[in-house]
C-alpha cells in the first residue's frame, strides 16, 4: 500500500517549495533548498548544486532549468548536463526539432 507524503506547513498553511536534488543511480535525495515565496527555482539550482564537486557528474533538469546561463555555469563547474526542451525556449525546440 502507498503511503502519503505528509510535508509540513509552511508559513501561512502552505507547504514550503523545495528544490530537490537526487542520485541517479540510488534516486535517494543527496540535498534540497528551500525556494522563497518571492522567487523561483532557477535561482536555487546554483545554490544546490554550489557545495558539490560536479567534474564529470551528469546534471540532469527539468524544462524551467533549461536556460543558457544554468548550461554555462554548469560547462564551468566540469558537468555534462541534460536539459529538457519545451515551447519556454522556442528556438532551441524549432533547432532540435530539424536534427
Amino acid at each position: 500500500m502507498a503511503r502519503p507524503c505528509v510535508v509540513p506547513a509552511g508559513v501561512g498553511g502552505l507547504a514550503p517549495h523545495l528544490l530537490a536534488m537526487l542520485g541517479h543511480a540510488s534516486g535517494v535525495m543527496v540535498g534540497q533548498r528551500r525556494v522563497d515565496a518571492k522567487s523561483n527555482e532557477i535561482p536555487e539550482l546554483r545554490a544546490l548544486l554550489a557545495p558539490y564537486d560536479l567534474r564529470e557528474v551528469v546534471v540532469t533538469v527539468d524544462a524551467l532549468h533549461t536556460q543558457t546561463g544554468t548550461a554555462v555555469w554548469l560547462r564551468d563547474q566540469g558537468a555534462h548536463y541534460l536539459m529538457m526542451v519545451k515551447r519556454n525556449q522556442p528556438g532551441l525546440l524549432k533547432a532540435l526539432k530539424t536534427l
